[in-house]
């Protein structure tokens, strides 16, 4: 079977299983949105903008201290996460284990099938992501914001009760645009990954400890750092380098694609 017919029925199949999952997830988004222009009707600035917008759902939390007591969980940054986690879900590992299992069977050939799983987790993540910004871009439009990534101390005062000396727009682009991205397809190929070696459950579990315990550590090993913009600002206190979360990043992704292939080699076709 060619690769091109595999794709093409992954996400036929793939954007099938997720549409309810998709809706709810854009709803999430949109609450989100509503509630970030209630938060900022009380304060005194001339217009909320765009940057400000992006950094409300992509601002993560700040280095956790235990000195400072008071630590509210990051609910939009763990949202972000969990609605991913579902959108990946278990369509890998029941479409191994149920019909798909036939189309795996007449493949004959499991780099091309794992490969086609890929390309879908790639595919749902880019188009989740293409949603969220296209529900922040409108909203802020018809809202009547300033359409720049400038960005407001007032506002992240109010959403956070602190103070950020300086975020640059590289930093809102980085952390805020891209990083999100490339992470969730990396962490979404890690879950296709064990939920193969294992279930889909165990799968959506591990990544779920993952992405809440790097709340409260600032090591390198948690790849969501990268993409938590409080935590790539001076105020963090620790020094995240782009390049090197970049290198990071993608050395993952290579060592996620081997192990995903021992692991899909191991898989009978029968």
């Amino acid at each position: 079977m060619k690769i091109a017919r595999l794709i093409k029925y992954d996400l036929k199949c793939g954007f099938a299983y997720n549409r309810i999952k998709l809706v709810i997830a854009l709803g999430f988004i949109l609450a989100n949105c509503v509630y970030f222009n209630m938060i900022i009707e009380g304060v005194q600035i001339d217009n909320a903008s765009l940057g400000d917008l992006i950094i409300y759902f992509f601002k993560g939390k700040a280095v956790f201290s235990s000195k400072t007591g008071n630590f509210p969980i990051p609910i939009i940054y763990l949202g972000f996460q969990i609605i991913v986690a579902i959108l990946i879900g278990y369509y890998p590992y029941d479409d191994i284990n149920g019909y798909g299992k036939q189309i795996f069977i007449r493949c004959q050939d499991k780099r091309k099938w794992l490969n086609s799983k890929v390309t879908w987790s790639i595919s749902t993540v880019l188009f989740f992501y293409l949603c969220t910004f296209t529900i922040l871009f409108l909203f802020a439009s018809i809202s009547g914001f300033d359409m720049s990534l400038g960005y407001h101390k007032e506002i992240i005062w109010e959403t956070n009760n602190i103070e950020i000396p300086n975020i640059e727009a590289s930093t809102i682009i980085f952390n805020g645009i891209l990083m999100p991205i490339v992470y969730s397809i990396v962490i979404s190929l890690i879950q296709i990954c064990i939920s193969l070696g294992t279930n889909a459950i165990i799968g959506f579990l591990t990544i779920m400890i993952y992405d809440f315990v790097a709340i409260f550590f600032t090591n390198k090993f948690f790849l969501s750092n990268y993409i938590m913009i409080l935590r790539n600002t001076e105020y963090s206190g620790v020094e995240y380098n782009k390049f090197e979360g970049v290198i990071i990043v993608l050395a993952v992704y290579i060592i996620a694609i081997l192990i995903g292939r021992m692991i899909i080699n191991k898989k009978q076709l029968v």
